[in-house]
């Protein structure tokens, strides 16, 4: 009988380490969205023809890897206002607990700016954060919803601001080569009847990805956004 115990002990510890760890559908899922934001986003193009008086922006999301955030699915995510960087965090992907469909990103910042310089990306740089030199406010996270393959939708935070004492969010559709953003008052961009609209400059590529992944970008467009880079 005690025999019989723990093994049924030993066969639930065993299934709750299972259930932790993520399935490799679930790493699909995860890599599937970093494979439609990684790369360089930019409105010039609306800049240049519209007259609805928007801002410069322009985006960068790097997959990268750290000791700080081992095992972790991170994002490096750069933003530029008119030439001006407003925004440097790595960011972790993660899927909602209950519901696959929803990916929560969790954004750090650095707490000494001084040790990673905006528009420089550098591994090594990276590899020497340690997580003490990393901040998370857990009230800044982004919930997108996965609407198809290869699109997204969702709020993301404008971390770092408050207004009437919250943290001010704005609404995002991504796609493969398209994303467009809603953004609200009191934010670095200025706000506008018209959404962002967002064209992919280039993209970036997905690090140690499996050699059979496909991303859906892929599918849609055609070429390799895989690497076998470390």
């Amino acid at each position: 009988m005690v025999n019989f115990i723990r093994s049924f002990l030993l066969l639930i510890f065993c299934a709750v380490l299972v259930a932790d760890e993520p399935t490799e559908s679930d790493q699909k899922r995860i890599m599937d969205f970093i494979s439609v934001l990684s790369g360089s986003w930019s409105n010039k193009d609306q800049v240049a023809t519209s007259s609805g008086g928007h801002d410069l922006v322009e985006g960068y999301a790097r997959h990268v890897e750290m000791p700080a955030l081992a095992d972790k699915f991170v994002l490096l995510v750069e933003n530029a206002v008119n030439n001006r960087v407003v925004l440097l965090n790595v960011v972790e992907v993660v899927l909602d607990e209950t519901d696959k469909n929803l990916i929560r990103l969790k954004p750090y910042e650095f707490t000494d700016p001084r040790k990673y310089k905006p528009k420089e990306f550098s591994v090594d740089d990276l590899r020497n954060i340690t997580r003490d030199e990393l901040k998370h406010d857990p009230d800044c996270v982004d919930n997108l919803a996965r609407l198809a393959d290869g699109v997204y939708s969702g709020i993301c935070a404008m971390c770092g601001i408050k207004v009437f004492g919250r943290t001010p969010g704005y609404a995002v559709t991504i796609t493969c080569e398209e994303c467009t953003g809603a953004f609200p008052l009191s934010i670095p961009a200025k706000s506008t009847t018209v959404p962002y609209i967002f064209r992919l400059i280039e993209k970036y590529p997905l690090l140690n990805a499996p050699a059979n992944y496909v991303s859906p970008c892929d599918k849609k467009l055609g070429g390799s956004s895989n690497s076998t880079q470390g």
